[in-house]
């Protein structure tokens, strides 16, 4: 892509984060996120839903909760964590719960 002068931006980037969380590469997932905010892209709602999805999937609850904390830090993603608010998400020290 970048070859042809086709600079990726955060879609690009968020579309490969949510294959790499589907496939349970979630390093790679979190090195493309770091290439992604380096290259002056910004983590997005989709960005955090990918990785958290990615980290429930695979039973990394430490790591959701601190993605989760991070969101709620950021101010683009504030959209997605009132939504799961919304829909009954509760943040528990051991991972998420829908009620």
């Amino acid at each position: 892509m970048e070859k042809r002068g086709v600079r990726p931006n955060t879609i690009t980037y968020n579309a490969l984060i949510d294959g790499y969380g589907k496939k349970g590469k979630m390093t790679k997932a979190h090195k493309l996120r770091d290439v992604m905010e380096a290259m002056g892209n910004i983590s997005d709602a989709y960005t955090y839903a990918s990785l958290i999805h990615g980290e429930l999937s695979s039973g990394e609850s430490a790591e959701e909760l601190k993605l989760f904390s991070e969101m709620k830090q950021r101010n683009e993603a504030l959209r997605l964590y009132d939504e799961m608010v919304v829909v009954g998400v509760k943040l528990l020290t051991a991972g998420y719960i829908l009620q």
